[in-house]
């Protein structure tokens, strides 16, 4: 599509494409959409099946197709490496959890990060 992208182009997008059981959510904002992928999984934290969802990804209005599909494409790349950080462990014990605070770990001695 050229031009500019509307929530119902987009969606039509989304509607094609297929992984796993994700779910592609569509919002609109002010000037933008942003696209979030959702799905049920076990939570790290709690250990219940519990609804999963991942950041927001900006969408421009201006953006074409492709350019969509490959931003979906970047958002699953991106959501299951976060599910493998979640995953990876050693010793029993996660080593790259994702959840870190990153403000947080900024402020632990440099020896302590790596």
């Amino acid at each position: 599509m050229s031009g500019t992208q509307t929530k119902e182009s987009i969606q039509d997008l989304l509607n094609k494409i297929q992984y796993k059981d994700w779910q592609f959510h569509l919002e609109s904002r002010e000037d933008c959409f942003t696209l979030q992928i959702r799905f049920f999984d076990v939570c790290v934290n709690t250990g219940e099946l519990s609804l999963q969802t991942c950041r927001k990804w900006f969408i421009s209005k201006h953006m074409t197709d492709n350019e969509i599909i490959r931003t979906v494409f970047m958002a699953v790349e991106k959501a299951e490496y976060h599910e493998m950080c979640e995953k990876f462990k050693f010793d029993n014990k996660l080593i790259n959890n994702p959840h870190f605070d990153v403000l947080q770990m900024s402020e632990l001695p440099i020896s302590v990060r790596i």
